[in-house]
């Protein structure tokens, strides 16, 4: 059970920090409250990437790979849900467990991909869940829309 909750919107507040491949070039950085990151694509393209981080003071017994468990559960209720990858890994060596999925879904009368990515980190009795989203207009080019998926896919909490 987590005894409290709370949302990292200031990396110098982590032990350590939170990496995403991005091909600097194409993507720019900009702020937004609630957000760790986000990222706004640039030259021609229209997409967007936001990275969130959620720290929780849990009980010792619990576990933190609970927090993967309904990570499909959201973008299968949007409107024209159409899922083209959905993945869980289990906990390893520095994570308690991570899902990525794709798929494209009906929003603002167009359709629009999406990439999401859950990770949870344990340390000690603080649990992290890191959730990073990736969109665009499905109109976008295969490659635009794969190389959201490449990033969203390697965003990782490094310590």
């Amino acid at each position: 059970m987590a005894v409290s909750a709370s949302r990292v919107v200031d990396e110098r507040s982590i032990p350590g920090e939170v990496v995403i491949d991005l091909d600097a070039g194409c993507w720019r950085s900009t702020s937004a409250a609630g957000y760790l990151r986000l990222f706004v694509a640039d030259h021609c393209h229209d997409g967007t990437i936001a990275v969130v981080l959620t720290r929780f003071v849990v009980d010792h017994p619990i576990a933190v790979s609970g927090l993967i468990d309904h990570a499909f559960t959201e973008t299968r209720s949007l409107p024209d849900w159409r899922e083209q990858e959905a993945t869980r890994t289990q906990p390893g060596f520095r994570t308690e467990g991570s899902s990525m999925q794709t798929g494209t879904y009906l929003g603002d009368d167009q359709i629009w991909f999406c990439a999401l990515r859950y990770a949870a980190y344990r340390r000690g009795n603080v649990a992290y869940l890191l959730h990073a989203t990736g969109t665009a207009p499905a109109a976008e080019p295969a490659s635009f829309r794969a190389s959201i998926a490449a990033a969203v896919s390697s965003v990782r909490f490094e310590d």
